[in-house]
């Protein structure tokens, strides 16, 4: 009731309307409350590249709004694809994979968290790997995995392969017109604009995700990053292109 209270008046194009609170009783005859949200979900891997940057700065652009925006600051605390709503838990807040490491010590909650989970959320929408996949064991994590390939500059082994085969990098894009105006090295060098623009997204997914809170950039800095990325693709492709991915 008391979460219901806190969301009761927030407003904002991102943010998953609420539409009531109800209690009861489940199969196994014990109580429980739910919050009631409207539902927008949808597979992130149906979506084109361009379709994933939009959700991923709707995403920032909401959770810049709670934190700084909405009168008094709100902690989402669970910030992963299958579930961008508010919600509040007992014990550990969030999700395993995406909880920061700060709270499995204890830590209160706090944006900081929000924004390390935010970068899990980044790194998961442009590779497809769920922080949870099995090939994360040993130490390594989505983190780790996307840090590396950025430093031995392997980013195509790490992107989605949905992504991949629509974005032929430093090749003809489909940011491009089929016409003969578009020589070959014309075509190349958008591909290379194309590759630096997915390096500078999966590198705030790295730094928003870092271990130390104090390495993490704000929301508000991760929006003002991938809009300006969105910019610079808008700048470099045709408009009537790009709205047709």
């Amino acid at each position: 009731m008391a979460e219901c209270a806190a969301l009761k008046n927030i407003r904002h194009k991102n943010l998953v309307r609420i539409l009531t609170v109800c209690s009861g009783i489940d199969d196994q005859m014990n109580d429980f409350k739910a919050l009631v949200f409207a539902d927008g979900n949808e597979p992130l891997r149906s979506l084109n590249f361009l379709q994933r940057l939009n959700v991923v700065i709707d995403v920032a652009t909401a959770v810049d709004y709670i934190h700084h925006q909405c009168g008094t600051p709100i902690v989402h605390c669970d910030l992963k694809p299958s579930n961008v709503l508010m919600s509040s838990t007992i014990g550990i807040k969030g999700t395993i994979g995406y909880a920061p490491p700060e709270y499995g010590m204890g830590n209160e909650v706090s944006k900081q968290g929000d924004v390390y989970s935010y970068g899990v959320l980044l790194c998961e929408v442009f590779t497809g790997k769920r922080p949870t996949d099995e090939i994360f064991k040993e130490g390594l994590n989505i983190h780790t995995f996307v840090r590396t390939a950025l430093s031995e500059k392997l980013m195509a082994q790490v992107l989605d392969p949905v992504l991949i085969n629509e974005l032929p990098l430093g090749q003809a894009t489909p940011f491009d017109a089929i016409s003969s105006s578009n020589t070959q090295e014309t075509k190349k060098k958008k591909g290379q604009i194309l590759e630096e623009v997915l390096i500078s997204i999966l590198e705030i997914g790295v730094v928003c995700s870092s271990d130390s809170p104090n390495e993490r950039i704000s929301i508000g800095e991760v929006v003002t990053r991938l809009v300006s990325l969105k910019n610079l693709l808008h700048d470099k492709f045709a408009q009537r292109q790009i709205g047709g991915m």
